[in-house]
């Protein structure tokens, strides 16, 4: 076509106009018509309304995985009589038959020995185990005993597992404690393995684990909470800007029409579409509460300032706006600058005396719990150990040098050290 176009020019203009008059000229084809979906046969209409075989391989998956979330997450197992779930299986796989209760719990004790036969195993293949150990009390006023196991594997896998969670009908007397650790650390076969047992400070845990001669370490974090609260209780000044605080707290938690009237004066002067705040109230067994309710108050004391005036104003809870007024004067409006001609307020003066207080008793009561942590040598390596600090821990270096030194003779000798006792602590401390 290239050549009768260059050469031969009023031809090709002629073949070109025919070509493009039949091409008008042909019928438009009709649209196709749209792939219609084709009826379902009668089987395979009763088909999808058939529930699964108990037999069947995705009956026997679905069956599992729903025990599996249940154990994982902690779930109830009255979970597969809530309607909602139950709505969401049917959707998802509407031939699924969730399990009943009662055959969940049928199933329980399967799982759990499958599961205890697997870290028995585990357990099994470690020469170290260290174990963390505490009572607590339900909401039933029932006592019971956790015990945890921590383990490094040979592939150099840390796990850490609950062993047992045994109720203490008993009285918690050193002997009896004693005797249920045993009891758990001998049905799984690890009595020769733990290495220590880390526990809170209460003397009767400290001679629970002395009686098992075993190597008992405080848990740190027990013990700086102690350093913290005795701290706050020692500054009578801040005890009392606490209570009073405390006390307020209390009041908003148990009046309606005071914490509506809280949410209202946040939602007047700032933004109406952000959540109000709540006061939040010191639980001296939920560690860090006293700050986070200091704190809380600190950033709603004018709305709640303005709303005790508010009700005090009509006629209502007028000790309430008392200890808010002493409360703000003691504690809030800390970042607020003096007058310059007037020097610094009695209340800045105040605030003062106090943080130089809980500094000095805070060093006081940190010395006395943790002397010289540097130099023991359980708290030394597992610093060094860890890839988080390493050295840069350490203030002492000759402490780093002495822990350097140990840790690398046990290596190249793999012999086992001496225990080394933990830190003295005074008859105060082992009595918490």
């Amino acid at each position: 076509m290239e050549h009768v176009r260059t050469k031969h020019g009023t031809e090709y203009d002629k073949v070109l106009m025919e070509r493009t008059e039949a091409t008008k000229q042909e019928p438009t084809p009709p649209p196709r018509a749209s792939p219609t979906m084709k009826q379902p046969t009668l089987h395979q209409s009763f088909e999808a309304k058939t529930k699964y075989n108990q037999h069947a391989l995705r009956k026997q998956l679905l069956d599992q995985k729903e025990i599996q979330m249940i154990t994982w997450d902690m779930q109830p197992l009255s979970i597969v009589q809530d309607e909602g779930f139950r709505e969401l299986m049917q959707t998802m796989d509407p031939k699924y038959d969730l399990i009943s209760r009662r055959t969940i719990g049928r199933r329980l004790p399967a799982l759990y020995e499958e599961r205890r036969t697997m870290l028995a195993g585990l357990l099994s293949e470690t020469d170290a185990v260290t174990l963390t150990t505490d009572i607590w009390t339900s909401r039933r006023t029932e006592a019971f005993i956790t015990v945890t196991a921590h383990f490094i594997t040979p592939s150099w896998e840390l796990h850490g597992c609950v062993l047992d969670t045994l109720k203490l009908d008993e009285a918690h007397t050193a002997k009896n404690i004693a005797e249920v650790l045993s009891q758990i650390m001998e049905s799984w076969q690890i009595r020769d393995k733990v290495f220590a047992i880390v526990k809170d400070n209460a003397s009767n845990m400290i001679a629970a684990v002395d009686l098992l001669k075993i190597r008992r370490m405080p848990c740190f974090a027990h013990t700086l909470n102690l350093v913290v609260t005795d701290d706050l209780s020692a500054v009578k000044s801040f005890e009392t800007i606490r209570q009073k605080v405390k006390r307020i707290a209390a009041h908003f938690h148990h009046c309606v029409n005071d914490t509506n009237a809280l949410k209202k004066r946040q939602q007047e002067q700032g933004d109406s579409e952000k959540a109000p705040l709540a006061l939040i109230n010191d639980v001296e067994t939920r560690w860090n509460s006293c700050y986070d309710m200091l704190e809380r108050y600190n950033t709603l004391h004018t709305e709640v300032t303005t709303s005790c005036a508010s009700r005090a104003n009509r006629g209502h809870d007028g000790d309430v706006w008392g200890e808010s007024d002493n409360a703000s004067q003691g504690y809030s409006n800390r970042e607020r600058p003096p007058v310059a001609d007037e020097g610094p307020r009695e209340k800045d003066l105040e605030i003062q005396n106090i943080e130089t207080s809980l500094s000095k008793t805070l060093l006081d009561n940190l010395t006395r719990r943790f002397p010289s942590p540097e130099t023991v040598y359980s708290w030394a390596v597992s610093t060094y150990l860890d890839p988080r600090f390493k050295r840069h821990a350490f203030s002492d270096a000759s402490a780093l040098d002495q822990a350097k030194r140990r840790l690398t003779g046990e290596m190249s000798t793999h012999q086992e050290q001496p225990p080394v006792e933990e830190p003295a602590m005074d008859s105060e401390a082992e009595g918490r």
